[in-house]
């Protein structure tokens, strides 16, 4: 097939941003068990991420990164970690 200058069509593509819902679902206080200044703890960082329902999902989430940061008392960062949000199969709009 040959397509000539006058077999050209103009189209417009609307891409529009979903909005989505995160929700922090991790370990919210975690024990030491120790007094020491250098004791550590291990903790858990969740969040679920869901696609409003706007009757049209989209089917980039799971390309999507989430940040987590790690506050100390006095509100200084303490550290951050990103993970990519999973998505199930079949695909119900939630990560």
């Amino acid at each position: 097939m040959t397509l000539h200058a006058a077999d050209d069509v103009l189209v417009t593509i609307t891409v529009t941003k979903e909005n989505v819902l995160i929700e922090y679902t991790g370990d919210t206080l975690v024990s030491t068990g120790s007094t020491a200044t250098n004791s550590t703890a291990t903790l858990k960082m969740a969040a679920s991420v869901t696609e409003e329902a706007d009757g049209s999902l989209g089917s980039m989430l799971n390309t999507t990164q989430v940040k987590f940061t790690v506050s100390k008392s006095t509100g200084a960062e303490a550290g951050s970690c990103t993970a990519t949000i999973a998505t199930p199969t079949p695909y119900a709009g939630k990560g």
